[in-house]
Parts: structure tokens; C-alpha cells; sequence
């Protein structure tokens, strides 16, 4: 694509920040079967993306605290986001 040479559309599609890992895994698999039609077309890519950086009051995202509570589980959290980043 960056040498010219792939005439495809790249698609980078993801939420603003995961904060229900399910819920991202089943957007993936959706993801996924929609694509799947158009691989002439696009090349699809999934974001996925865990904090909230620029957040200064309220939640800071799944890694930083999972249960959405202010518990600040950070292990739990990349734990949730390893999950994820190992599905396919």
C-alpha cells in the first residue's frame, strides 16, 4: 500500500476506547465478516485502544481501572486487554 503497489483502501476502524471486552470481541467478529466480502476493496484494520490520555477528570479507561469503579485493578485490566489482543 505504501509503495503504490496495492490499489486496496486501508480502513482502520475501533472504538474511542474498550471498555467491555465482550462487547469488543463480538464488534470484531462482526468486523471480520463484514470485511471479508470486500478484501478486494479494503484492508482492514481493528483498533483497539485501552486508556483514555487525554482524560483529566472521570474515567482513564480499562487498563487503569477495569471494574469502572475507581478501584484501580491495574493487573486485572492488562489482563482483560492481553485477552484481547490474543483472539483472533
Amino acid at each position: 500500500m505504501l509503495s503504490g503497489k496495492d490499489h486496496r483502501v486501508l480502513a482502520i476502524v475501533g472504538p474511542c476506547s474498550v471498555h467491555d471486552p465482550d462487547a469488543l470481541l463480538d464488534f470484531a467478529r462482526q468486523f471480520k465478516a463484514a470485511c471479508e466480502p470486500l478484501g478486494d476493496a479494503i484492508v482492514p484494520v481493528l483498533r483497539m485502544y485501552f486508556e483514555k490520555p487525554r482524560t483529566v477528570v472521570g474515567w482513564k479507561g480499562l487498563i487503569s481501572d477495569p471494574d469502572l469503579d475507581n478501584s484501580f485493578h491495574i493487573n486485572k485490566g492488562l489482563h482483560h486487554c492481553c485477552k484481547c489482543w490474543r483472539q483472533r
